[in-house]
């Protein structure tokens, strides 16, 4: 019989402390997992490619202690179950975790209107939930204006929100924008995916598909930091690195491209380099970091890797963001020279 997990309850106390510190504390009950993932705030950012580890004592009693001076996003990670808290400054939260055997479902008790609110949207990632209409090309406005809908309503009740006063002005424009580039990945997505369909059938792809793509790649204004916030901001620079690419380059020559940088062990240098050309300043570290933390700990083998990590540190020195993949580097490196 399925174990259910019930709950985590996250309690908003009253009282704010008088600077950024938030504290988090949280006791797991029922199977007390070894250690506790979550999404390392650096500069307010959520991206699960960043996470942090904290073991929770033999009672299952935990904390997280944060400092962020804006309102931010953090997810905590159990298995293949997440669950994002908001989380302002100068606040506390206390979260109860009853952990089951073979899965773990979330349940929120007393949550601010603006927890309940943000724990009812959708959470499948955006570059995947609009597979699940199918691969009919013709289908792809139905699905756009179904998104459109979705997304208009989910704006309606966050303004109520905001004008109820059930929510700050600072935490109503963290939850807009994260809800805008999740949709307008998933409008990106959409518009990449039926390009594709018209371009392998050898069809002539319509201006209206076109001009989709185009608007939800200019929806998202990548110089705010705002937008950085999101948690489904990686995504979205992927899209938008990928959109520059296809439209600079045409489609037999970027393919040419990339098979030559794949024969030489390059190709990821060559997505380095072209996030480069085609991301805003702001994103770069950002999304480099992330695209290197991916990969090199998905294929751990490419020696590729030690070279970038090296420009890495060369473009920025100071990043923050090193720390989560260095590890899988050397290990990349000690592979290498113990198959010499």
């Amino acid at each position: 019989m399925r174990l259910q997990i019930l709950f985590i309850a996250f309690i908003l106390t009253a009282c704010s402390n008088p600077s950024n510190e938030t504290t988090i504390k949280g006791v797991v009950k029922g199977e007390i997992r070894r250690t506790i993932r979550y999404t390392s705030p650096i500069n307010g950012f959520c991206n699960d490619l960043f996470t942090e580890t904290i073991n929770p004592d033999s009672s299952g009693i935990f904390s997280v202690s944060t400092n962020y001076e804006k309102p931010f996003i953090i997810e905590f990670l159990f298995g293949k179950s997440t669950n994002r808290l908001l989380v302002e400054p100068g606040k506390s939260y206390e979260l109860n975790i009853y952990n089951g055997v073979d899965s773990t479902e979330f349940a929120v008790k007393n949550p601010s209107k603006a927890q309940v609110y943000y724990s009812s949207l959708p959470k499948l990632s955006p570059r995947r939930c609009v597979y699940s209409f199918g691969d009919d090309i013709s289908s792809y406005e139905k699905i756009s204006s179904q998104l459109n809908v979705t997304y208009e309503s989910e704006m309606n009740e966050l303004r109520n929100l905001l004008d109820a006063e059930n929510i700050s002005p600072k935490l109503y424009l963290l939850i807009k924008q994260d809800r805008n580039v999740y949709y307008q990945t998933a409008q990106s997505v959409l518009a990449s995916k039926n390009v594709f369909e018209f371009e392998k059938n050898k069809k002539k792809v319509p201006e209206k598909l076109i001009k989709l793509r185009e608007k939800a790649i200019s929806q998202v204004d990548l110089t705010m930091p705002i937008s950085l916030q999101s948690s489904d901001i990686y995504d979205f620079l992927y899209m938008y690195k990928w959109y520059f690419m296809r439209k600079t380059f045409k489609i037999e020559e970027l393919k040419s491209i990339r098979a030559t940088h794949r024969s030489k062990g390059t190709v990821h240098s060559h997505s380095i380099m072209m996030a480069k050309q085609f991301l805003p300043k702001e994103c770069q570290e950002f999304y480099i970091a992330s695209y290197i933390t991916y990969y090199s700990r998905s294929l751990r083998k490419e020696k590729e890797f030690i070279k970038i990590m090296e420009q890495y540190k060369i473009d920025f020195p100071n990043s923050k963001y090193l720390h989560f993949f260095e590890d899988y580097i050397k290990e990349i490196s000690t592979i290498i020279s113990e198959q010499k």
